[in-house]
Order: structure tokens, then C-alpha cells, then sequence
């Protein structure tokens, strides 16, 4: 059925659709009138490359390098590293550590083949996303210091994290309109379906009927004439 057909339906049984669409708006303000606010905060970090891998004692010319990074071995950069410490964010003790104090959603994605590393916050309060997003990051510093501890102690030598940008809003959306709207599209499309099927059904009823009428009429004359 195209919408011309349909529009026809609507027209046709308007007592039909008119209710179900009251019924749709109806629901679609009354069920999410409690609904809060969600924010997301979103922070963009950078894996940042050891500040000194190579040094000259004193009174030398010759360079001395000191001991590889664990987090550089076999010369892979800084990407795998931070894929690495995306997927130690995203298990299921460090997400337990962060909801202790967080009322809300969190995920750290690493940027493809980059040292970069996205954490997105959500949650009901503004200021709550905030400070989980400086918590997250905190917990993936001490991350990558563990990682390192073990043979690393000079800091010039560590893999350090640094901020590209910090506590960006990125998402600000009204629950309360959106799952209104949402709610009032599905009643529309349910009314619709449901007055379509209607007009269905009449029309078919009414197919039935009119043979068996014919033939009683028929039968009727037959029986006159004779």
C-alpha cells in the first residue's frame, strides 16, 4: 500500500485511528514524565613516549641507552600499548572499581593504529560523569605506572598519559524528550498498523458477504419464474 493508500485508510476510518493515536500521545507524556537528564563527558588522552630513551653520562661523548620500556618492546610504538590499556579499562574489576563511586556508564576506546584513547563518562549528574572521567583516567595511569614498575624506575624513561582534551560535554540529551518523541512515533506507526488491518478485515468481510447475497436473490427469482 503506498501513502496515498494509506492517507485513504486514515480517512476512511478515522474513528478508528484517532482513538489509538489519542491513546499514543497520551502514553508518550505520561510514561517518561520522571525521566532525568543523561550527560556524557568526554576526555581525549594521549600515550605519550618516554622523554629521555637515550643519555650521556658526564664528561662523555659516547651515548648510553638505557633499558627498553615494556611498553615498546618489539619496536610496535605506542598504539598497541594503548589498545592494550583500552581492553585492561574495559574489564569487569576495573569497571567494578569505578562503579563503587559512580552512579553511571563509563568506556575507553583506543583511536586505530594511535596512541590515543577516548573515555566517555554518562551519567544522570553532570558532575558525577566529571569526576568518574578524572577517576578513570587516574586508574589507567596507575595502570601503565604497574606495567612499568618492574623495570623501569628512572621517569624519564616511563610511558606517560597526558590530556588532548579534557571534560568536554559531549552528549547533553533530556531523556524525557527523547523517549517522548520515541514513544510518540511508535504510537503512530502502531495506530496506523492497527487501522490499516482494520479496514482490512472490513473489507474482507464485506467480499464474503456479497456472493451469498447474490445467490440468495438469484435463487429467489428462479423460484418466482417457475
Amino acid at each position: 500500500m503506498n501513502v496515498w493508500g494509506v492517507l485513504s485508510v486514515m480517512w476512511r476510518r478515522w474513528y478508528v485511528f484517532v482513538p489509538l493515536l489519542a491513546i499514543a500521545a497520551a502514553t508518550g507524556v505520561i510514561v517518561p514524565k520522571d525521566s532525568q537528564p543523561s550527560y556524557t563527558i568526554e576526555s581525549i588522552v594521549l600515550m605519550q613516549y618516554p622523554t629521555q630513551e637515550v643519555f650521556t653520562e658526564p664528561g662523555s661523548t659516547v651515548p648510553v641507552h638505557r633499558t627498553l620500556n615494556p611498553l615498546l618492546v618489539n619496536n610496535g610504538g605506542l598504539a598497541p600499548a594503548a589498545s592494550l590499556l583500552a581492553t585492561v579499562m574495559s574489564a569487569s574489576s576495573t569497571a567494578g572499581t569505578v562503579s563503587t563511586t559512580f552512579p553511571g556508564s563509563y568506556s575507553v576506546v583506543a583511536t586505530d593504529k594511535q596512541p590515543l584513547l577516548t573515555i566517555d563518562t554518562t551519567s544522570g549528574d553532570k558532575a558525577a560523569a566529571k569526576t568518574a572521567n578524572h577517576t578513570v583516567f587516574d586508574l589507567m595511569v596507575a595502570q601503565i605506572n604497574k606495567q612499568q614498575s618492574a623495570t623501569i624506575s628512572d621517569p624519564t624513561q616511563k610511558v606517560t598519559l597526558g590530556y588532548v582534551t579534557q571534560d568536554e560535554l559531549s552528549v547533553a540529551k533530556t531523556s524525557k524528550y527523547r523517549a517522548m518523541a520515541v514513544l510518540l512515533v511508535a504510537g503512530i506507526l502502531v495506530a496506523l498498523t492497527l487501522t490499516v488491518l482494520f479496514d482490512a478485515a472490513v473489507s474482507r468481510r464485506g467480499r464474503r458477504r456479497a456472493p451469498r447475497g447474490t445467490r440468495t436473490a438469484t435463487a429467489s427469482e428462479v423460484g418466482v419464474h417457475s
